[in-house]
């Protein structure tokens, strides 16, 4: 049996007013989990502002930026990883940028 995917980097990350992640894009997934706090991210030029227990999901290849913090810090769970099972990787790469957590939290009961 083959593995679906493979993970590459898990973090918590704290970050303060001020702080900022520049403009970028990788080969690989990504996904954060807003833990508490709000922020606004930038995903192919589209604008979002995201707050505790929304979700959002990078694929490969996508620019992405969080813009400057300005009230409150931003605790968020971030995993990095590869898709190695080409149908999920079709099936996720259909998937939104971003999942407001009263939508998450409908499908996980589902």
């Amino acid at each position: 049996m083959s593995k679906s995917f493979a993970v590459l980097y898990t973090a918590k990350n704290d970050y303060l007013p001020g702080w900022s992640i520049q403009k970028h894009a990788h080969t690989y997934h990504q996904l954060m989990l807003i833990l508490s706090g709000e922020a606004e991210f930038v995903i192919n030029d589209r604008r979002y502002s995201v707050h505790a227990g929304d979700c959002l999901f990078f694929k490969p290849g996508e620019a992405h930026e969080m813009k400057k913090i300005r009230r409150e810090r931003v605790l968020m769970l971030d995993c990095k990883f590869i898709i190695q099972d080409p149908q999920l990787a079709r099936e996720l790469d259909a998937a939104s940028d971003v999942c407001p957590s009263s939508d998450a939290f409908a499908v996980y009961l589902d």
